[in-house]
């Protein structure tokens, strides 16, 4: 059962490569797959702002709430274990004791009160140009991550990075032809480009 929902899970990462609109399905059905409250997943291109996205399913933090674990985070205490392994699953209790966690501002003003006791993730850092990480979170009602949720995860690292990947190549493709659509756009000349059949793809202002 557990594989057919990997399965499943797997299916729904890949739909979302080349729509942003599907991540939260993937996000919806991770939670289910590590019997968790929520999910998110985020990547951003320190490059090309235009390629970063952030979507968390489960949870609905508002941006205030959002804006104080921004303004913290240099705090958090599960961070620098967290950026010292990438590809590796991680999650909260590997490197750090309850009372560590219970006693860090990012706890105490923003995990706690937004509903998240447990964390487990991987960081897919690769280049100074991106910051790219997936998470599954529990509340203080649910057990904490374990080796199995860990081996769980592993499986589903290499699919992450191949189709987080996939859809930053998509991205830079579709980015590159707005580009060059907007050059087009600002030329003072009538451009009209068509296709073998002689139908119009495209015709600048």
């Amino acid at each position: 059962n557990e594989h057919r929902q990997l399965l499943a899970v797997v299916d729904r990462l890949y739909d979302a490569v080349a729509d942003l609109d599907k991540w939260p399905a993937f996000l919806e059905g991770a939670t289910t797959l590590f019997a968790a409250r929520g999910a998110q997943v985020g990547h951003t291109d320190l490059v090309n702002s235009r390629l970063s996205f952030s979507t968390v399913h489960g949870y609905d933090w508002s941006v205030a709430h959002m804006q104080r674990y921004e303004s913290l985070m240099n705090e958090d205490p599960r961070i620098p274990y967290f950026s010292s392994n990438p590809f590796k699953p991680v999650h909260c209790r590997m490197s750090l004791s309850v009372e560590q966690v219970h006693a860090s501002r990012v706890y105490q003003e923003v995990l706690s009160v937004g509903g998240v006791e447990y964390s487990l993730g991987v960081n897919l850092v690769e280049d100074g140009r991106t910051l790219t990480y997936f998470l599954v979170l529990r509340d203080r009602r649910q057990s904490p991550f374990n080796d199995g949720d860990c081996e769980l995860m592993s499986v589903l690292i290499p699919h992450l990075n191949r189709a987080l990947k996939l859809q930053r190549d998509l991205g830079l493709i579709d980015f590159g032809r707005s580009a060059a659509f907007d050059t087009l756009d600002s030329m003072a000349l009538g451009i009209i480009i068509i296709d073998a059949d002689a139908r119009i793809k495209f015709s600048n202002q």
